[in-house]
């Protein structure tokens, strides 16, 4: 059975990697790749090295390319980014969310923040 894997390719509000300012910097960061292993490798080092973690505004209200001009941002912001750099690398991929336990986030969200 044959995965179909077209729809971890598109675009969506959120996950804009047709945007200018990603397919820049993935065809940066990927130009001496050879596999799709190096190149997920490259991309995951940038979004892990290169944007700080950390509040810039709502982090459920950021599209990709205003993480990576931002430079900041939340983990669901960093995977956004990490989401839409590997789908301008032509590598299928989706997001996937956990839930985090109130416990662990207290003192960083306040209580009626929706999330």
């Amino acid at each position: 059975m044959e995965l179909d894997t077209k729809k971890y390719l598109k675009t969506t509000h959120y996950i804009d990697h047709e945007s200018k300012s990603i397919k820049d910097k993935v065809n940066e960061i990927i130009k001496d790749c050879s596999s799709d292993k190096e190149k997920a490798i490259l991309i995951h080092d940038f979004v892990r090295d290169s944007i700080l973690f950390g509040f810039n505004r709502p982090f459920y209200d950021m599209t990709a390319s205003q993480v990576l001009e931002a430079k900041v941002g939340f983990c669901n912001n960093k995977s956004t980014l990490f989401v839409a750099m590997l789908r301008a690398a032509n590598i299928p991929s989706r997001t996937v969310f956990v839930d985090i336990s109130k416990e662990i986030l207290n003192g960083i969200v306040d209580p009626p923040t929706p999330y």
